[in-house]
């Protein structure tokens, strides 16, 4: 499922000179909408090139939201294409420049589709893994854990299971689903000896989750883990 959050059709101008701009036409994979923009100029200032390369550009945009029929239910369609017709005019009020217009190969008028789509998904048994190495490290008559702290970034709760490697000691927690305030924070502490921490070793991580339904993501959400080690050892003191 789409949740609509933007749909702007952008038309950029980098040349120095005016445009005038007028769709006729528009259509989401064959499928022709309606909106209140089609048939009217656009006028569309030219770019300032008095510093140089980029140029300071003008735009206008066409908020794609207001289509009908709604662009977000033809885009779950999965169409192929995207097409927009009508014309284009160069300086449409003349030549106000006075023949001092411009033109640049790496900057010519360019029409993009800019969306912002969160997508709805349902998930069942996905699962990541992945590895932390941790380094040799001389800790003699060590008496203590290694601290993991975990943040779920993920709007589902989490299943995460793994081990300390070579000693093969398990681990295994829920993880709560994180939320608009942030990531939810768990902890767990894996023993570990002087012996395996003068070896060194890896810590293996597999976390599952499945959605109840559909499920919005932005796809910036991130599990993070922090290793600590923590506890007491002795120092001997001559």
């Amino acid at each position: 499922a789409l949740s609509p959050q933007r749909a702007d059709l952008n038309l950029i101008n980098g040349m120095g000179a005016d445009l005038r701009l007028n769709i006729d036409n528009l259509a989401l994979g064959g499928n022709d909408m309606s909106h209140p923009d089609l048939g009217v100029n656009q006028f569309i200032a030219r770019a300032d090139w008095s510093a140089g390369a980029p140029p300071t550009t003008d735009a206008w945009s066409m908020n794609l939201l207001q289509t009908s029929p709604s662009f977000f239910d033809l885009l779950a369609q999965l169409p192929e294409d995207l097409s927009a017709m009508g014309t284009l005019e160069l300086n449409p009020l003349g030549d106000v420049s006075g023949g001092n217009d411009y033109f640049h190969k790496d900057f010519a008028p360019s029409l993009n589709l800019d969306l912002d789509l969160p997508l709805r998904v349902a998930l069942t048994d996905l699962l990541f893994r992945d590895t932390l190495r941790i380094s040799a490290t001389e800790v003699p008559d060590f008496d203590g854990v290694i601290a993991l702290t975990i943040r779920n970034g993920f709007p589902v709760a989490m299943q995460l299971s793994g081990s300390w490697e070579p000693a093969g000691t398990p681990f295994e927690m829920n993880l709560a689903p994180g939320s608009g305030a942030g990531a939810s924070v768990s902890e767990v502490s894996i023993p570990v000896t002087s012996a395996e921490l003068a070896a060194g070793g890896e810590i293996w991580f597999s976390a599952g989750l499945a959605t109840q339904g559909y499920t919005s993501f932005t796809g910036m959400e991130r599990i993070r883990i922090q290793a600590r080690i923590r506890g007491t050892h002795n120092i001997v003191i001559e």
